[in-house]
C-alpha cells in the first residue's frame, strides 16, 4: 500500500533535536500512550516552536510507523489520527475476531 500520512502546516520548529536513548526509568510514548520501560530504546526530541520549548518521547514501533508513512512532516502526538484518516484504521486497535468464522 502506497500511502503518505504526512502533514505540512507550513510552520516549522526553530530548533529540533532528535536522539535515540535507552530508558533509565519509565516514560510514556506521545503517540500510542504506551509504556516505554527501563532498558527500552526510544526517541527523545527537544524542540522550540513559536518561541516555546517542548519535548516528545516516542517508542520505537511508533517511530518506525511514522518514518514509514509520514515522510514529509508530522505533528508529535498526531500519528493515530493521521493513520486513521490515511489508511482507514487505527494502528493502536486490533479488530475483534468474528466468532462465526
Amino acid at each position: 500500500m502506497n500511502c503518505d500520512c504526512s502533514i505540512d502546516t507550513g510552520e516549522y520548529c526553530e530548533v529540533y533535536t532528535a536522539t535515540l536513548r535507552r530508558a533509565r526509568k519509565g516514560h510514556t510514548c506521545i503517540e500510542c500512550q504506551g509504556a516505554i520501560t527501563p532498558g527500552e530504546q526510544y526517541e527523545h526530541v527537544d524542540y522550540m516552536f513559536e518561541g516555546y520549548w517542548d519535548y516528545a518521547k516516542t517508542c520505537v514501533p511508533c517511530r518506525a510507523i511514522r518514518e514509514r508513512y509520514c515522510h514529509y512532516g508530522f505533528i508529535h502526538g498526531n500519528l493515530a489520527e493521521r493513520l486513521t484518516e490515511c489508511l482507514g484504521f487505527d494502528h493502536l486497535t486490533i479488530p475483534e475476531a468474528d466468532d462465526d468464522e
